[in-house]
């Protein structure tokens, strides 16, 4: 998958910086980033594919979830922090859309 974001000339050493970092995660339950790409007047990141739905689009079309499958969607992101916290990190943007579902058998 790429992602392309507009990122103004003064902006892109930072976003370097944070990609750097990104780029260096390695846990199920993060997304994974390649590589970043550049041109004039955008920068585009090679990432995981992710076939699911975020978070609210999940709760949204799934009307009945049972507390066990909360429960585990929860643990999930709760592991997920816990690594980031253990690289002396901090995610600044949880959020009903910044957590994404993986379909059942996607690899």
């Amino acid at each position: 998958m790429i992602i392309q974001r507009k990122v103004e000339h003064e902006q892109r050493e930072e976003f370097r910086k944070r990609f750097d970092i990104v780029n260096k995660f390695n846990h199920r339950h993060i997304q994974e980033y390649f590589e970043l790409f550049e041109d004039s007047k955008n920068v585009y990141i090679a990432a995981e594919i992710l076939k699911g739905a975020d978070l609210i689009t999940e709760f949204s079309e799934n009307r009945r979830i049972t507390e066990g499958k909360c429960a585990s969607i929860i643990y999930q992101i709760l592991e997920a922090i816990t690594y980031l916290h253990s690289k002396g990190l901090a995610h600044n943007n949880i959020s009903g859309q910044s957590v994404q579902f993986v379909a059942e058998g996607s690899d």
